[in-house]
């Protein structure tokens, strides 16, 4: 008699066992189903501009050599980025950084090692930061994003040249475009197509109400008395492409 009880009581507890566990597979399952790309809460992303990568691939198959090095793709079309870090599966807060600068000169020589020349040096700087919440609609393959953005960012420019020949001869000048701050807010809409469960590619564009302070622009030439144009303030709304938030983007995203 003893003998049978231990052996029901062992049926019983493997029966147990085996129940549970489908139970914990069957969960694990609902979970892979319903959400078989995106992130799931408490995960991290960071996402990269990808429109210097695909400006480089189209110029490369289109046989362009114009400034078609991965450098200069992001040292002139400027680079930005954002880090997200997610509190459910499909509510997220999003930081970004977009950061455009440009420094060149260029030359212009009459005669190669001896001149006369002309140089003139360029020189371009911005930065903005963003700071938005992002919510995901789908749990396939492509999904929508969408939510509010808030900006602020700051940008500078500025141009020099020395002239030697004619008509410009002996002729020096100096252009300081006003620095301008800007403050911004809006929302932006977007999808997302996974490449695989942890990489996306996706495109996005946003629509703000940017308000923008300038100061003042100053012009010298040789000894003259500076020539100063007033400062300014602009408010706009719009899609409109702006120093410190891209209209429109492609970014590759990487979830972990």
């Amino acid at each position: 008699m003893k003998k049978e009880l231990v052996i029901a009581s062992l049926v019983l507890c493997a029966f147990g066992f085996s129940v549970s566990a489908q139970d914990t597979t069957g969960m694990y399952n609902h979970v892979r189903a319903t959400k078989t790309f995106g992130p799931l809460a408490g995960q991290h992303a960071i996402s990269i501009d990808a429109t210097p990568v695909l400006n480089y691939a189209g110029n490369f198959m289109s046989g362009s050599v114009s400034q078609n090095t991965m450098a200069d793709q992001f040292y002139v079309n400027g680079f930005g980025m954002y880090g997200k870090m997610y509190t459910t599966a499909s509510l997220g807060y999003r930081f970004g950084l977009n950061l455009g600068f440009v420094s060149e000169k260029n030359r212009t020589t009459v005669v190669p090692g001896l001149g006369p020349n002309d140089d003139e040096i360029h020189n371009a700087f911005n930065i903005g930061i963003t700071v938005g919440m992002e919510k995901r609609m789908g749990t396939g393959r492509v999904q929508g994003v969408c939510g509010p953005l808030f900006a602020i960012g700051y940008s500078m420019e500025s141009w020099k040249a020395d002239y030697e020949t004619a008509p410009l001869a002996g002729t020096e000048t100096e252009v300081d475009a006003p620095a301008t701050f800007n403050v911004g807010a809006g929302g932006f809409a977007g999808i997302e197509f996974f490449l695989c469960k942890q990489i996306s590619l996706g495109a996005e564009f946003n629509l703000m109400l940017t308000y923008s302070v300038a100061g003042k622009a100053v012009t010298k030439i040789n000894d003259l008395p500076d020539v100063d144009k007033i400062a300014t303030s602009r408010v706009s709304l719009g899609f409109g492409q702006n120093a410190f938030v891209p209209s429109g983007r492609t970014y590759l995203s990487f979830y972990f």
